[in-house]
């Protein structure tokens, strides 16, 4: 017996305290989801690997098709940052998610 964790050609959902999507084009909800927690726009920070990767249109396509406005924040490396320091720059950029 195949499961999601295993079957990633099948969409899964794993909830503890967030929600987690897993399987193949999950990111492809991104959008969806964001919006079902009442996000009209969008803070994604990321950092230049990522962005030279090309992966960080995959989660910007299905935010812009929900309709989610967008603001991009690409840092050296986003790991340096502290939970202060991403609450400052989404109270500053007025972001809802």
């Amino acid at each position: 017996m195949k499961n999601t964790f295993t079957d990633v050609s099948k969409l899964g959902t794993f909830v503890s305290c967030k929600k987690t999507l897993i399987g193949q084009d999950a990111i492809n909800s991104v959008g969806g989801e964001a919006k079902k927690l009442g996000a009209t726009k969008v803070l994604v920070i990321t950092d230049p690997g990522v962005l030279r990767a090309g992966l960080i249109d995959k989660v910007l396509a299905p935010l812009k098709g929900a309709g989610l406005a967008q603001t991009r924040l690409f840092l050296p490396n986003p790991r340096d940052l502290t939970e202060e320091d991403v609450r400052s720059i989404y109270r500053n950029a007025f972001q809802d998610l």
